[in-house]
């Protein structure tokens, strides 16, 4: 395995800069982000261009999606309610669930409290999301949703997430979960690593699956403090985002249980985590 740079993965950008004494170029910026990413992806043993890949994916998809949206039939196809983007969030959150299920028993066993009763609660989470997701399977069903629920969902469905009373709480929470899975990870990641260095990889996705993060936490936080009110056909884009961060926790779960199976050295964040 090779060491990483407890300090975070810009050091090396700023030790550079410093070395030259100059303005470091885009170029310079581009290489040393690569570097550390590549690393992260040795860590994990998967293979750096994969890394690559997972990590362009979700910018790529955001942009193609952007590109399409002035075809409307097109646009609307993808992202419309019970269309391919929205069965494939609902897919990868089985996946979350099934994977972070089995990570909670095996941390479980190994009397990892902490840990397995947070992913535990991933889990449980996961499901209540899905559940929401297809409207606990009402349009499936043909099930009429009650009037006095009509009266106050944004959708005239049956969810929870959608309540005029919690419905700006829900879009904060997802801003602030896409902002843990990117904007935490590059600020403080090497900190946290320092401190709790097993339960860090627990919990905090490797650099390489931090844009689908970034893409939600740009997304809400546009929805948030810019353009707040609907924009016709246009918020379909946000099946893309509610896409991509399930599937990175799913993959992020993934490479844990992997991780777990090969019977690396995951003991430790007991330790840290009490």
């Amino acid at each position: 395995m090779r060491e990483r740079n407890a300090r975070g993965p810009y050091h090396a950008l700023a030790a550079e800069h410093q070395a030259r004494g100059r303005s470091v170029s885009i170029a310079v910026i581009i290489r040393n982000a690569r570097r550390a990413l590549r690393e992260e992806a040795d860590d994990w043993r998967v293979p750096g261009r994969v890394a690559e890949a997972l990590f362009l994916a979700p910018l790529a998809g955001a942009a193609l999606l952007l590109a399409v949206a002035p075809f409307r039939r097109l646009f609307v196809a993808l992202t419309r309610e019970d269309g391919p983007l929205e069965w494939g969030e609902v897919a990868a959150w089985g996946l979350v669930v099934a994977f972070a299920s089995m990570i909670s028993r095996r941390l479980w066993a190994t009397d990892q409290r902490l840990p397995a009763l947070l992913y535990a609660l991933l889990a449980f989470g996961a499901i209540f999301v899905m559940g929401e997701e297809v409207s606990w399977g009402q349009r499936i069903f043909r099930i009429d949703t009650p009037a006095a629920l009509r009266a106050e969902n944004e959708q005239g469905e049956t969810t929870l997430h959608n309540l005029r009373g919690i419905h700006l709480e829900y879009r904060v929470a997802l801003f602030l979960v896409g902002a843990y899975g990117s904007v935490l990870v590059y600020a403080a990641r090497g900190w946290v690593r320092e401190r709790w260095p097993a339960a860090c990889d627990l919990f905090l996705p490797p650099l390489f699956l931090t844009s689908p993060f970034l893409v939600q936490a740009a997304y809400r936080g546009v929805r948030l403090f810019w353009l707040n009110e609907p924009i016709t056909y246009l918020w379909g884009f946000g099946e893309w985002p509610e896409l991509c961060m399930p599937a990175a926790i799913a993959a992020f779960s993934c490479l844990n249980l992997r991780r777990a199976a090969a019977g690396a050295p995951a003991a430790a964040a007991a330790a840290a985590a009490r």
